[in-house]
């Protein structure tokens, strides 16, 4: 481009120099030969720049010659006066192309001092003429002025390209988790780098997204800061209303520390409803009292912020980028970029979870298959053959002990037959769900616990007491199955290693969790002593393991309380 801008510059300024030899002030000749030789190192330049990418270094040295040539044209047709000086204009703009802030105003430098020499010599003509005098005066400082807008227009350019680069270099996902696979509901979602780069990439201390997902009752809230790193939250679906003003949540804007209450002549917006404030130069605002919620506002100390929404087919929210300095209108639309980029990790986030869930679901179906054919048959058999055994021995502690263990193979026979039938059906989920419909069914938890908890006060010789807060409560038959496991596992190790001899069971339903608390009356664990949580069971490897296994699959935390007099393990797991 600049090549060619060039020769079609020089060839005008031939043909102009033909036309009228008047202006020049000594040899014509020396004139027409500078001005030819431009003109063939122009075309030459517009070949060659065609044929492949120039190097730095014939950067610089067409840039000197455009300098040099061009100086000694103005110096041969009347000095700081000379009609090519407007090749000056050029050869700024040239610099600011190849060399952005840098290329602009070093070229700008060496450009005034040739033109200050250029007024030294000319100076008795200069000052001999007012018109010329003027001219000169207003052509250096429109060298000056010039040089500094290209210059601004340079730095501009340079951090829009980088920017660019950075908006480029998005972060990928990080890798699921298991619980993650599972349900995409269970921890928060893998945007920490995300959430990171766009801090970085505006320049802003605190980033802010929150979300909902179709069809899901509750709504998501991460905040990144540098010093804390992710901090994810569940809130009731009502909790904050629209986030912003409702006649503006489909815009982009950006709000200043007093407008978040009751100045929206401080709000610059891109959207629908703009209108222009004159004692702000013209910057489109738009009138809104309040512009975000308060109890938002007040919860994450919202002041200045540039915020943006984004909807998807399996979710939608809004993006804060929370107490920047300065705001721009490219920050905005930057702010909107990022808002549908981080959407759009979202929306994977939920996609990567529903291919696990469904992978999950195919592998059940299968495993049910494997079961109904294999070991529910080989249980069936054992079961014949110990009913038989049972009758030929009569009457006696030996047939007691045959029929107790015939009813606990019938025991495990009815809950594989359940297991299967409860898969054998199942029909993988669509895209539109997140949840397989086998899963997601409720089922009363009392129910579904009554057998096992009767037929473990057979087996270990316990009571076992089991109550839910409210009454009647439901949760999904997938929950309640590992409900069912957990349960087990702690009502054994409660008689087997503690020595209890009665349990207490309550599940109570707390907003965004279930709470399983499971109470005994043994002598605690060994070498154990006080409460734990749910760190302190995985850092220090002690207490129930293969519980706090389960209950982390499932995205949920222990804490363990034990003593000599009992223990008490309190188990919290998302819903």
């Amino acid at each position: 481009m600049i090549a060619l801008a060039r020769l079609v510059l020089i060839v005008f300024a031939l043909a102009a120099t033909y036309v009228d030899a008047t202006q020049s002030r000594g040899d014509i000749t020396a004139t027409y030969t500078i001005t030819g030789f431009y003109a063939a190192v122009a075309a030459i330049g517009a070949v060659f720049v065609f044929r492949r990418v120039p190097t730095k270094y014939e950067l610089f040295l067409a840039h000197a010659l455009d300098i040099a040539l061009v100086s000694a044209l103005i110096y041969l047709t009347e000095g700081p006066t000379s009609p090519f000086f407007v090749f000056f204009t050029f050869i700024l703009l040239a610099g600011t192309l190849r060399w952005n802030w840098r290329g602009a105003l070093g070229t700008a430098v060496i450009l005034v001092v040739l033109f200050l020499v250029l007024l030294a010599i000319f100076g008795d003509q200069v000052l001999a003429d007012r018109d010329e005098l003027n001219r000169a005066i207003i052509r250096t400082g429109y060298l000056l002025v010039i040089g500094a807008m290209l210059g601004y227009v340079g730095a501009y350019r340079e951090r829009s390209t980088r920017r660019l680069a950075q908006l480029v270099a998005w972060p990928g996902p990080q890798p699921m988790a298991f619980h993650e696979h599972a349900s995409p509901n269970l921890g928060p979602p893998p945007i920490a780098p995300a959430l990171a780069h766009a801090a970085s990439l505006l320049c802003t201390p605190r980033v802010l997204v929150i979300w909902e997902i179709a069809e899901e009752p509750s709504r998501h809230v991460a905040l990144w800061t540098a010093e804390d790193g992710l901090l994810y939250s569940r809130e009731h679906a009502g909790r904050f209303g629209t986030l912003v003003a409702a006649h503006h949540t489909e815009s982009t804007f950006s709000v200043g520390d007093a407008d978040a209450n009751q100045q929206p002549d401080l709000m610059t917006e891109i959207g629908s409803g703009r209108s222009s404030d004159p004692g702000r130069g013209g910057i489109p605002v738009a009138a809104l009292s309040p512009l975000i919620d308060a109890d938002l506002r007040r919860t994450y100390s919202i002041g200045r912020t540039l915020t943006a929404p984004f909807h998807l087919p399996l979710c939608k929210g809004r993006l804060f980028l929370l107490d920047q300095d300065k705001v721009s209108d490219d920050d905005l639309r930057l702010t909107e970029l990022i808002a549908l980029r981080l959407g759009v990790d979202l929306e994977h986030h939920l996609m990567r979870a529903q291919i696990g869930t469904t992978a999950a679901l195919a592998e059940r179906v299968r495993l049910a298959r494997d079961l109904h054919d294999g070991v529910l048959q080989s249980l069936t058999a054992a079961s014949i053959h110990l009913k038989l055994c049972s009758q030929q021995a009569g009457s006696g502690a030996l047939a007691e002990q045959l029929t107790l263990i015939r009813e606990t193979l019938t025991g495990e026979q009815r809950r594989v037959r359940n297991f299967v039938e409860d898969h054998r059906h199942s029909s993988l989920p669509s895209m539109a769900g997140l949840v397989p419909d086998a899963a997601a069914a409720e089922a009363k938890l009392a129910d579904a616990l009554e057998d096992r908890l009767r037929w473990l006060e057979r087996e270990w010789g316990c009571s076992v007491e089991f109550w839910t807060s409210p009454e009647g409560l439901s949760v999904p038959r997938d929950l309640a199955r590992h409900i069912r496991h957990l349960v087990a596992e702690a009502v054994s190790n409660a008689v087997r290693h503690g020595r209890a001899s009665s349990i207490t069971v309550s599940v109570t339903r707390e907003p965004e969790v279930l709470r399983l608390c499971i109470a005994d009356n043994g002598h605690g664990f060994a070498d154990l002593e006080g409460s734990y949580g749910d760190e302190a069971l995985a850092t220090l490897s002690i207490g129930p393991r293969s519980l706090w296994a389960r209950t982390k699959d499932l995205g949920g935390t222990v804490a363990l309380r034990t003593s000599a007099s009992g223990s008490e393990l309190d188990i919290e797991l998302p819903t």
